[in-house]
């Protein structure tokens, strides 16, 4: 007898504290302008409307800037990110 679903299809959602700690790990590294497509396609685990949201709530706290459809992290960010050791 099973106890509760640990089917291994079963799907749990991302926390959003993990996706936005996954798109500043990706575009954290450097200044390159990322399309939504781009990070999307590195981040395929993550369903769009998640992306979107994560970089809509990254954007307010002001860890990425967007530049017409791209984006990239903002300089405060990027040095945060090297000296925490996020790599």
């Amino acid at each position: 007898m099973q106890h509760g679903n640990t089917s291994p299809t079963t799907h749990q959602p991302w926390a959003e504290e993990e996706i936005d700690a996954a798109v500043i790990k990706l575009i954290g590294d450097d200044q390159t302008l990322w399309s939504v497509d781009e990070i999307a396609t590195e981040l395929s685990h993550l369903e769009r409307v998640a992306l979107l949201d994560s970089l809509g709530r990254l954007r307010s706290a002001g860890v990425v800037h967007r530049c017409d459809q791209l984006w990239k992290i903002t300089r405060a960010a990027q040095h945060t990110h090297h000296l925490t050791g996020c790599q």
